[in-house]
């Protein structure tokens, strides 16, 4: 009688589902870090644009110069200049957009009404300064 060959058992195969799994976990709290951390942002960057428009509106351009950033207070000189870029008074605004890069830049979009009556778009660009948001453009 001969011997049969003994049969080789193939090698146990990975259980997919478990690698499928903890690759969809990874890119759940990879996302959920993300949204936080967007979060985080938009709320100081709203504040700081608001505070801006209160400042304009209230007619205190050395208050609204102070949240300028670096760049943008050299490039008008003074806070009496605050009103060459903007010379109409707002009155109110509201954002609805808010764009976060890097955590150190950002945009802020919305609507804005004028004290001579117009309502238009606004973007105010922001950057992150000292840990603070200044706005960089408008």
């Amino acid at each position: 009688m001969m011997d049969k060959p003994k049969r080789k058992l193939a090698p146990p195969r990975p259980v997919r589902w478990l690698w499928l799994a903890v690759l969809l976990g990874i890119c759940t709290v990879c996302t959920f870090s993300g949204a936080v951390v967007f979060i985080q942002d938009m709320q100081p960057m709203s504040d700081a644009a608001s505070r801006f428009l209160e400042y304009r509106r209230d007619d205190n351009p050395a208050a609204a110069f102070d949240l300028l950033s670096e760049a943008l207070q050299s490039e008008l000189g003074g806070p009496e200049n605050v009103y060459v870029r903007l010379p109409v008074r707002p009155l109110d605004w509201q954002f609805n957009s808010f764009q976060v890069s890097n955590g150190v830049w950002g945009q802020v979009r919305g609507t804005i009404e004028w004290a001579d009556g117009q309502t238009e778009s606004i973007t105010l660009h922001l950057v992150k300064q000292g840990g603070a948001w200044r706005i960089s453009g408008f």
